[in-house]
């Protein structure tokens, strides 16, 4: 308004809205943008296209078959079009212009406008232009992948690739370095140690990762199901790109990354690490166990046969974790590998690892136990009473009391040993008594002695012992006490 436009001032000039707000173009503008759209199409499109058929053959093929000769008839018939744009409403007065013509001809710039716009951007080719995406934004370009145009939709495969690409390498790479980590872990404290429950599982993720691409080309159209299950992507990778699914592809891909990383608590090596670590602690809590079970191996070599008889249970299960420590467990996981998937082979180590821990850790414990109560039953043997009434007479006398003797190296002698001490004791104790003129007998100081320690002995019950217990006074072993009846 106030404005006069001079058709010889400015040529061929028409007025178009655009994101609300008013531009102007002449025909020299819509053809030099019809043109590097073409330019654009004939070259760097076809040559994007062709770099997307390795992850992306399906698509790559739709792009170039139907979407590349689609987009080449929209540039012909804009090309056709922009001849025809034509200016009368500049001829007319400015303040009566032909309000049909001038409808007409911003009516036929947009229709160009939105002819090269559904194949690429008009400003291809005047300024460098980048397809923004981002992971949280491929559901979104996934919906409107019918709704892009060309170069969207090549630019949204494009980064898929590079960015999904990256990250593969990456994984692969991680888990080539964790698969050389888990050779040096198939030893614990010298033994072999199982790592089939981590390193198929990983070589399964990198299988699927690397057949991501030729896996892609040869799926056709079977559906093809993931050997390492995770959340709800049932699926291989390149099942989803080949299905079209570029958000499922995504999130299966970080969810096995989960399973990779070992600074990952729940990843396949960090729990491996975790389950050696632990078979370790068994095999040192093994090693001690069979120290002890030596121990009382040589020492019970010589036990009546019923004693030799409970030691069995305790022989099987020394020999059972022997075996198990020393190749046993690898041969489980070994013999299960033709059967169990991949993911299953690390909870069934687990589940031995954790319930053989747990026994070995006790079994030192009851070995220790075992070899205790041996030497006690042996301890009954000593005739302890009379040995208390022999040191009590020795302490009377200012000798030192007598100790009891120490176990010998086997169940046998040690029982010799504390018979042939019970002799020693009782000869000394008749030194004491008969030999020594006494009136008083060795045999009845030990009752009257261990009557009094018990306190169930009563004088006035053995009117008998009247001349004994004079004699014991006399040699300090016992004295008198009053009481009010």
């Amino acid at each position: 308004r106030g404005w006069r436009v001079t058709p010889r001032a400015v040529p061929e000039i028409c007025f178009t809205a655009k994101a609300g707000l008013y531009s102007a173009v002449d025909n020299e503008m819509l053809e030099s943008r019809r043109q590097s759209a073409s330019t654009w199409l004939e070259g760097e499109c076809k040559e994007a296209i062709k770099k997307l058929a390795d992850l992306f053959p399906t698509q790559a093929g739709i792009l170039m078959n139907n979407n590349y000769p689609s987009a080449k008839h929209r540039l012909s018939a804009s090309e056709e079009e922009i001849q025809q744009v034509g200016t009368d409403y500049l001829n007319a007065g400015i303040d009566s212009p032909t309000e049909k013509s001038l409808r007409t001809a911003v009516g036929r710039i947009l229709d160009i406008e939105g002819q090269i716009i559904s194949v690429c951007p008009l400003e291809i080719g005047e300024t460098s232009l980048d397809f923004d995406c981002s992971p949280a934004r491929i559901l979104s370009f996934q919906n409107r992948y019918g709704n892009l145009s060309l170069w969207e939709r090549i630019g949204f495969l494009s980064w898929l690739e590079k960015t999904f690409l990256e990250t593969r390498d990456e994984m692969i790479g991680e888990i080539d370095q964790l698969l050389a980590e888990a050779g040096a872990l198939n030893q614990a404290e010298g033994a072999r140690f199982p790592v089939a429950p981590v390193t198929l599982p990983l070589k399964a993720i990198k299988s699927e990762l690397e057949s991501a691409v030729t896996g892609a080309i040869a799926a056709g159209t079977k559906t093809q199901m993931a050997t390492i299950p995770v959340a709800s992507y049932s699926l291989l990778i390149h099942q989803y790109l080949v299905d079209s699914q570029y958000e499922q592809a995504w999130k299966r891909m970080d969810a096995l990354k989960n399973l990779i990383g070992k600074e990952r608590p729940n990843s396949f090596f960090a729990r491996f690490a975790k389950l050696h670590a632990r078979w370790s602690e068994a095999f040192r809590d093994y090693e001690e166990a069979a120290t002890v079970w030596q121990s009382l191996s040589d020492f019970a070599g010589d036990v009546p046969a019923p004693l030799q008889s409970s030691l069995n249970p305790l022989k099987l299960e020394v020999d059972k974790y022997h075996n198990l420590l020393h190749g046993g467990l690898e041969q489980q996981i070994q013999s299960q590998i033709d059967q169990a998937r991949e993911t299953d082979l690390l909870d069934i180590l687990e589940t031995e690892v954790v319930a053989t821990a747990q026994s070995v850790q006790a079994l030192p414990r009851q070995l220790v136990h075992k070899l205790d109560d041996l030497r006690a039953s042996l301890r009954g043997v000593i005739r302890r009473n009379e040995l208390r009434a022999l040191n009590r007479v020795l302490e009377a006398t200012g000798k030192p009391a007598k100790e009891e003797p120490t176990p010998a190296d086997t169940y046998g002698t040690t029982k010799t040993r504390y018979e042939a001490f019970n002799g020693q004791v009782a000869k000394e104790g008749v030194d004491h008594f008969e030999n020594a003129g006494r009136a008083v007998h060795f045999s009845l100081w030990v009752d009257i002695s261990s009557g009094l320690e018990a306190g169930t002995y009563d004088e006035d019950q053995h009117p008998d012992h009247a001349d004994a217990i004079r004699e014991l006074k006399g040699m300090k072993l016992v004295r008198s006490k009053l009481e009010l009846r």
